[in-house]
């Protein structure tokens, strides 16, 4: 199965300006601090970790996603999206509930949390789908 890199890229680089631009100020960045604890210092003296580290797992994340939808061959671009959401709900809900629960973490960070993975994942789904080979 061939991959088109320059959409992994580009489906890596929409997860993590989606990322950069859901936990901004102006969207849920405060919110998403309070509960978590992060401070504007440390956040800040942790971006040279947290960057990189965003940066490589978005480009697995976007590879793993154009395996699937390679293994999939959705016929259309809805169904690319379907199969995103679908991954979305089974893998990324199912685990970051359970570990919200066990930890102990307030509904609402889950919430902020899972929603920008959903936008995320439809975003690379797109992406990966409209660049597929062949397309």
């Amino acid at each position: 199965m061939e991959i088109n890199w320059i959409a992994v890229v580009v489906a890596a680089l929409v997860r993590f300006f989606l990322g950069w631009a859901w936990h901004s100020p102006f969207a849920f960045g405060k919110q998403w601090q309070a509960l978590t604890g992060v401070t504007d210092d440390s956040m800040k003296a942790n971006l040279g970790k947290a960057i990189p580290t965003d940066l490589v797992l978005s480009v697995i994340m976007a590879y793993v996603m154009a395996r699937i939808l390679g293994y999939a061959a959705p016929q259309d671009l809805v169904m690319a999206l379907a199969i995103s959401l679908m991954c979305w709900l089974g893998f990324v809900v199912s685990i970051t509930l359970s570990h919200s629960v066990y930890e102990q973490k307030p509904l609402k960070l889950f919430m902020i949390e899972a929603a920008y993975m959903g936008l995320s994942m439809l975003g690379m789904g797109a992406v990966l789908y409209l660049m597929r080979p062949g397309a």
